[in-house]
Order: structure tokens, then sequence, then C-alpha cells
């Protein structure tokens, strides 16, 4: 776990994480969870739990420790992880279809045959699917829909960005909860007046009904972690209207602390101009805001 951790810590950007508040976090739930079920089966339970998400997390710092504790804990996902590693880190075309490839042919011809394979039509083969962006994206989720377990390490977002496509809702309705997501909220900087304001915005809504929710909530985090890679390309500039326009009004000064603390993020992490960071924050703010008023509005 220390070697993992030292390694995580590092953060996805190798400008710092928030992985020292999670494991302190981490810390206190094994405390009290293992002082009151049987100690040697709890810690068993908690340690591959931690130590799972920290070999995500330090996958591209430290690929061969964090391999060995992902294979160990489950080795069907295993060869996915080192194809994640092998797709992000390639750049030649030819020779990353080549490395990654014979990693997921097996998976592939298991979902391919699988009940939620409808996203795969257009993806004849592990070839194809190992040979884009979109297409590799879309069997990572059609995968992770099926009897894969996967989180997709920010890095790989970083240093392949075509692939947040697999943050996107595929089959529109409860499944899409199913799909793999990202440890972007451990794996960046920590934001917690972002992350106080989004939990407001998220505290105030109403109960959603219907299976879209799903679909909705996970365009909604997909919108949080381009927040925090600062893809602007990917995110749009929302004007807050209706019940969105009078919590703005009654938490102002929350909105004012986070699109500060946002700028200052853009500024020292992605080195943008103050006047910059300051208009990528406030239409960030805004959008986190929106996004959360339209779980249920717009379901």
């Amino acid at each position: 776990m220390a070697a993992l951790y030292a390694a995580a810590r590092a953060g996805a950007r190798g400008s710092g994480s928030s992985q020292e508040a999670a494991q302190k976090k981490w810390l206190k739930a094994r405390n009290e969870r293992c002082s009151k079920e049987d100690l040697r089966t709890c810690l068993a339970q908690v340690y591959d739990e931690r130590l799972s998400a920290l070999a995500v997390a330090a996958l591209f710092r430290a690929p061969e420790p964090a391999l060995t504790e992902l294979s160990r804990q489950d080795s069907k996902s295993a060869s996915l992880y080192q194809a994640i590693y092998k797709y992000a880190t390639i750049n030649a075309p030819d020779e990353r279809i080549k490395a990654v490839e014979p990693l997921i042919a097996q998976a592939f011809k298991a979902v391919k045959t699988g009940d939620q394979a409808g996203p795969l039509d257009d993806v004849a083969d592990a070839h194809t699917a190992a040979s884009s962006d979109p297409n590799f994206a879309k069997f990572l989720d059609v995968a992770s829909a099926g009897d894969y377990t996967l989180t997709l390490p920010c890095a790989a977002l970083v240093q392949r960005p075509g692939l947040i496509d697999a943050l996107d809702a595929l089959y529109g309705g409860a499944i899409d909860g199913q799909l793999l997501s990202s440890d972007c909220d451990t794996a960046l900087p920590p934001l917690p007046k972002l992350d106080e304001l989004v939990s407001a915005a998220e505290g105030v809504q109403g109960e959603c009904e219907g299976t879209i929710r799903f679909s909705l909530g996970r365009g909604y985090e997909k919108t949080l972690v381009e927040i925090r890679l600062h893809r602007t390309d990917l995110w749009q500039a929302k004007a807050l209207t209706g019940a969105a326009s009078r919590f703005r009004a009654k938490h102002l000064a929350q909105i004012n602390g986070a699109t500060a603390d946002l700028a200052k993020y853009y500024v020292d992490a992605f080195a943008v101009s103050q006047q910059d960071a300051q208009v990528d924050a406030e239409h960030g703010v805004a959008a986190a805001v929106a996004g959360a008023f339209d779980l249920c509005e717009s379901g």
C-alpha cells in the first residue's frame, strides 16, 4: 500500500492529487468498520478495496506494481487495464493496435456476444476496437456493463483526451449507471469549495423518477470531470434559469468561492492566464450548477 500510495499521490497530471484526504478517510472508515466486524475478514476486504483504487491511480506512474495488484485481485480485468495503459502511452497507431489487440481479444469476443453488445454493432473485432479513441472507449463501456470491473484512470484521460468518450451514456437507461467511471476526483488536486457547491446543488434536488435519470447523471458526472480537466472544448457555458437561478442568488458567496478556487487551479495546473482562468472558471461553475438542476428537470 505504501508503494502504490506514493505513486498515486503524484496525481494524473503530476501536479498533485486528493489522495492524502482519501487515505485519511479510508483509515478512519477502516478503524470504525473493523472494530465491529471479524478483524481478519474485515481487514482483507477493506485493504483490497483501497489497494485496487490506489493501483488504478498509480497505473501510469508505477505500472508494474499496479498491474501486479490489479491482477492479484481480478485477473480477468487486469489485461484490460494493461490495454488501457498501452493504448494511452503508445503514440504510433500501428504499434498501439499491435500491442492492444491481443490484450482485449478475449474480452471483446465475450462482450460482443453478450446481452449488452448493441453499442458495438459497428465495431467488428478487437482490431477495430483498438484502432480509434471512440471505438476503444465504447468497448471499455460495454465490457464494464458485462462481467469486467473497471475504473478509467484519470491519467489515461490526460494522456489520451479522446478516451473521455468512455464517460458518455450509451444505453439511455438504468444500465448507464453500471458503466465505468474515472478516478479524477482523487487523481487531481482537491477543489473543496467546488465540491461543497456541487453537494449543495445536488442536495436541493427532488427524487428523480424514471430510468433516464441514470443517463442524465452520467452526463453530469462527465461534465464535472471535464471541468476538472479544463476541457473547455467540451463543456458549454450555460445561463442559469428557473430554479438554478434562484439557487445561485441564495448561494452567491459559495459560487464566488468555488469560482475563485477553480480559477486559481486553472492558473496553477494548466498555465492559463488569470483573465482566461476567471472566465473559464465562471463557465465551469455555471455548468456544474446547471447540470445538477438538469438531473431531474430534464428527466
